[in-house]
């Protein structure tokens, strides 16, 4: 099943789901407050080789406590396809032993991986990785990012979180 997500910057727009993007820039978010006004939190994990967020085990903690369902996603600063791997293995030790409800996002974003004409190669390399450990995964990026450098195979292949500032 393939799943398509547009979050703007904190919030989505959809029918039925309101949902937030959660990471070290909005700290300790006030679960018992926000939890009444959201479906679901897609939380950063962390970014780059071991860089893990330092509230996510708090925010993960408390969304879940107060009935959110939860994603996650890691931050790309892969400049190889073996950076993506180790990227992978990184959110991998940080979901050890969480349940989630949403997908794990591969959060790709740097301008750098799209000039070197990599972003294909390092999605298909995380989220095999992912997908090897029986997490559903996906792609976050804009839609000109996803239209101007992803092939097909990727698009249909993974879920796709489009940012839409």
């Amino acid at each position: 099943m393939k799943l398509i997500i547009i979050l703007f910057l904190f919030f989505s727009i959809s029918c039925d789901f309101k949902g937030i993007d959660v990471s070290a820039h909005e700290k300790y978010i006030d679960w018992p407050t926000t939890a009444p006004n959201v479906h679901f939190a897609i939380m950063r994990a962390g970014y780059g080789i071991g860089g893990f967020d330092d509230y996510f085990e708090y925010n993960y903690e408390n969304a879940k406590a107060n009935g959110v369902k939860v994603g996650a996603y890691w931050y790309s600063y892969a400049s190889s396809v073996s950076d993506a791997e180790q990227e992978a293995n990184s959110i991998i030790q940080a979901l050890k032993g969480k349940q989630f409800e949403w997908p794990i996002y591969y959060d790709i974003e740097e301008q750098s991986i799209f000039d070197a004409g990599i972003a294909n190669d390092i999605a298909k390399a995380f989220c095999d990785i992912l997908e090897a450990n029986k997490y559903y995964c996906g792609i976050y990026c804009s839609t000109y990012f996803l239209n101007t450098y992803f092939d097909d195979e990727v698009k249909n292949r993974y879920t796709i979180w489009l940012a839409e500032w």
